[in-house]
């Protein structure tokens, strides 16, 4: 609301100026240089709060399914939730704001996340995990990968720290709208999501 009320100010102050230009500088040449001048000097401020208005910022904990959803297969579809506060559990058990999948709006998007995964064991062979962003049309129930997204990683060459790995990927993605995100995910039994570190953001740009 105090956007628009600036808004209102700007373009009362944009006639009150034209108008003692209009009566103050008649006998100069370039009046109509000066007016023009001042004139976009203000419709740029007006486009700059208009601006704050294309753009927002989502956020959201990354989780891992409970052990009933992952059962046995090799691909599964990690959680969000944006409840901040509530580090009772790293799964959806009991968690009723976790989903699947994210709304999206019809934007440009720039989607970045942070996981951090805790290693149950120290594997001694190579263990090929995956993590993926993926898009699912309301129309159709086909999931997409989405281009660039994909990070294959071995734990054995990971640079594991204290048992943990930080794995972190920024992406832009063009939505056309009645979309939704998603993360896919094969961790395998050897990596645990620690939601209390992982975070995905979305940056959207409202300005097509």
């Amino acid at each position: 609301m105090s956007n628009y009320k600036n808004l209102y100010k700007l373009i009362d102050g944009l006639n009150s100026k034209i108008k003692i230009l209009d009566f103050d500088v008649k006998n100069i040449p370039n009046k109509n240089k000066i007016k023009k001048k001042i004139k976009n000097k203000i419709e740029n401020k007006i486009e700059k709060i208009n601006n704050q208005d294309r753009s927002k910022i989502e956020s959201y904990k990354i989780l891992s399914p409970s052990e009933i959803t992952y059962g046995k297969k090799k691909y599964i579809g990690l959680l969000f939730d944006n409840n901040f506060n509530n580090y009772e559990t790293d799964d959806n058990s009991k968690n009723g704001n976790a989903i699947s999948f994210i709304n999206l709006a019809k934007s440009n998007i720039i989607i970045n996340y942070s996981i951090y995964l805790e290693l149950n064991y120290t594997p001694l062979s190579s263990i090929i995990c995956v993590i993926a962003l993926g898009i699912r049309t309301k129309t159709d129930s086909k999931i997409k990968i989405i281009k660039g997204s994909k990070q294959i990683f071995d734990v054995v060459n990971s640079n594991v720290i204290m048992g943990n790995i930080n794995l972190t990927n920024t992406t832009i993605y063009m939505c056309g709208g009645n979309e939704e995100l998603c993360m896919i995910a094969d961790f395998g039994s050897v990596c645990k999501i620690n939601s209390r570190k992982s975070l995905i953001k979305l940056f959207y740009f409202f300005n097509f």
